[in-house]
C-alpha cells in the first residue's frame, strides 16, 4: 500500500514538471526567444524527432534581447540573452543568470562564447573568473588565459603562477566546467568537481604546469610536451590526466617517445623508450 501512495506521488510531481516545461514538437526552436510573449530558452533534444525542450527565463519581454555572435563564432558556440537587468547564458536545457553581470557593458570575447565580460567581471562558461581584470585580460592558447595579476586554466585559478612569463608550452582543452545531471550545475570554480578535464602544458620562470597543476618535480629548463598527456624534462617523464600529473616511474627520458598512432581509450597516446610500452603512466608487462 505504501509503495502504491509513493508511486502516486512521484507521478503527480512528474505531471507538474511536464506541466511546467512544455515540450513541443512545432513552433519553438533551439536557443534564446520570445515565445507567446515570455522570454525562453529551447533545447533541442531526442533525435530525429527534433523536438524542442522550452524553459521560460526570467527576463522582461520589452527589453529581451539575443546577443549578436561574433564575427565568426564557432558552430555550436554559446549564445546568450540580455534585458534591462540582468545576461543570461544557455547550456544544454536550461539558461543561467549570469552573476553580478552589467548588460550595458557585456561583450563576447571568443569566438566559441566561452569568454565574456562586462565592464568589471570576465566569465568563462558562465562561471566568474575569481578576481579577473577585464581591462587586462588576454585569452591564450585553450585552455589558459590571464590579466595582469592571474592566471586561469578553464575556470581554475592557477596558484603560485607568475603571470607576465607565463606561457603554454603545448595548448589543450578544458572540459565545460560543469556538474551533468539533468543540465549544468555551476560551481564558482573548477576545484568542488576535481575530476573536470583540464589539460595543456605550460610554464612560468620558477614552474611547468598540466592544466592547472603544478608539475612538481619537473626541471623547468629542459621541460618540452610531447603530446596530450605526456611531457618529459632531463631527469624524468611525466603522465598527466584528470587534474593529476605524475612521475612515470622506470621511464627513461632520453629514448622515450609518443606514438600517436596508439591511443588508449581512443584518446590517451601510448608511450616507449628503451625499455619497453607505456600506457595511463605505467609500464605494461
Amino acid at each position: 500500500m505504501r509503495q502504491s501512495w509513493l508511486l502516486l506521488v512521484l507521478a503527480a510531481l512528474l505531471a507538474v514538471a511536464v506541466c511546467r516545461v512544455p515540450v513541443v514538437s512545432g513552433g519553438p526552436r533551439p536557443g534564446f526567444q520570445i515565445l507567446h510573449g515570455q522570454p525562453v530558452w529551447g533545447q533541442s533534444f531526442g533525435g530525429k524527432s527534433s523536438r524542442i525542450l522550452v524553459r521560460p527565463i526570467p527576463a522582461d519581454p520589452a527589453t529581451f534581447k539575443v546577443v549578436p555572435p561574433p564575427p565568426k563564432a564557432v558552430p555550436d558556440a554559446y549564445t546568450y540573452a540580455r534585458d534591462a537587468r540582468a545576461v543570461f547564458f544557455g547550456a544544454d536545457k536550461k539558461a543561467y543568470e549570469l552573476p553580478d553581470c552589467d548588460p550595458a557593458t557585456f561583450a563576447i570575447l571568443s569566438t566559441d562564447g566561452k569568454y565574456v565580460r562586462d565592464a568589471s567581471h570576465v566569465y568563462y562558461c558562465g562561471i566568474l573568473l575569481r578576481g579577473a581584470n577585464p581591462e587586462t585580460f588576454r585569452i591564450l592558447p585553450s585552455p589558459y588565459s590571464k590579466d595582469d595579476d592571474h592566471v586561469y586554466a578553464g575556470a581554475a585559478v592557477i596558484d603560485d603562477v607568475d603571470p607576465t612569463t607565463f606561457e603554454v608550452i603545448r595548448s589543450g582543452y578544458c572540459e565545460a566546467p560543469f556538474i551533468w545531471g539533468y543540465g549544468p550545475t555551476f560551481e564558482p570554480r573548477d576545484d568542488p568537481r576535481p575530476k573536470t578535464d583540464i589539460r595543456g602544458w605550460a610554464r612560468d620562470k620558477n614552474a611547468c604546469f598540466f592544466g592547472d597543476r603544478r608539475v612538481h618535480a619537473a626541471d623547468r629548463d629542459t621541460f618540452e610536451a610531447l603530446g596530450d598527456a605526456h611531457a618529459k624534462d632531463k631527469n624524468h617523464v611525466y603522465f598527466g590526466d584528470e587534474r593529476r600529473v605524475s612521475v612515470i616511474v622506470g621511464a627513461d627520458p632520453g629514448s622515450f617517445r609518443v606514438d600517436p598512432n596508439q591511443l588508449l581509450g581512443g584518446f590517451f597516446e601510448a608511450g616507449s623508450d628503451k625499455n619497453g610500452i607505456y600506457r595511463r603512466g605505467e609500464r605494461t608487462p
